[in-house]
């Protein structure tokens, strides 16, 4: 039976493509009640802020995930919006792919680097911060869930067919790292009835996925969605793509 998600969703990088995708969509759900819409530059969210005023549910909020104090900030905001309960899902969506500095020949070091703090290591602080209110609202019947926005660029077992985007190779290392990092939280919180996964949503027309990919982001996020409505815990630590099938790792 789909586990419908909800009352409560934070996602990173919600101000543009995938992120702003899985807003629109889950707001339309009635047993989303509060959805925590983060992102860098709020005041530069035109897009996201349209949306937040004709729905109530949404609250953007301000928050670099490189950021530790703003992390810290947006946790106290999200306490204090639900009181007594916890949060039901986290999506670890935001991301950078730059086009150039990412090479393996002639590689920039702090665009590599950039790559490693934004893609692979803000996503275990983030889920790390939220770990104990995502921990109040989960139980046997309904896990919580930890959403790694992966990509078919983070399979290794795939890497010598399936190439890299623009020659960039830090986006598919952090990604790859990511899928590990789902492997060991899933290890870690299936305890505390918490799924962790790794989605590939699929190439998207999307600012990261360029208006050459095959499919919209609005049916990229729907998909995921409704992948996500039917995990359970034994499906933790899992690569999978929108459509629940398994990734090779």
């Amino acid at each position: 039976m789909p586990n419908p998600l909800g009352p409560s969703i934070f996602i990173t990088g919600a101000n543009r493509g995938l992120g702003l995708a899985f807003v629109k969509e889950l707001v339309k759900q009635e047993q989303v009640t509060l959805i925590f819409a983060a992102c860098r530059n709020p005041d530069q969210a035109d897009a996201l802020n349209a949306l937040a005023k004709k729905h109530p549910a949404i609250q953007v909020l301000k928050m670099d995930v490189s950021n530790d104090s703003e992390i810290a900030g947006a946790v106290k905001l999200v306490k204090d919006k639900l009181g007594d309960r916890g949060l039901y899902v986290l999506f670890n969506n935001a991301a950078i792919l730059t086009e150039t500095g990412a090479e393996y020949i002639k590689p920039d070091r702090k665009i590599l680097e950039q790559h490693m703090s934004i893609n692979l290591v803000s996503p275990i602080m983030v889920t790390d911060a939220f770990l104990s209110l995502l921990r109040k609202e989960s139980s046997a019947d309904k896990p919580s869930l930890v959403v790694n926005i992966s990509s078919d660029n983070g399979s290794i077992q795939d890497a010598m067919t399936m190439g890299t985007a623009w020659g960039n190779i830090a986006y598919g290392i952090t990604k790859a790292g990511l899928n590990m990092y789902t492997r060991y939280l899933g290890s870690g919180e299936k305890y505390n009835n918490i799924v962790a996964v790794s989605v590939h949503p699929g190439w998207l027309r999307t600012d990261m996925g360029t208006p050459d990919a095959p499919d919209s982001v609005e049916h990229g996020a729907e998909a995921v969605i409704e992948t996500l409505s039917k995990l359970s815990i034994k499906d933790n630590g899992r690569y999978i793509n929108n459509r629940g099938r398994d990734m090779r790792f």
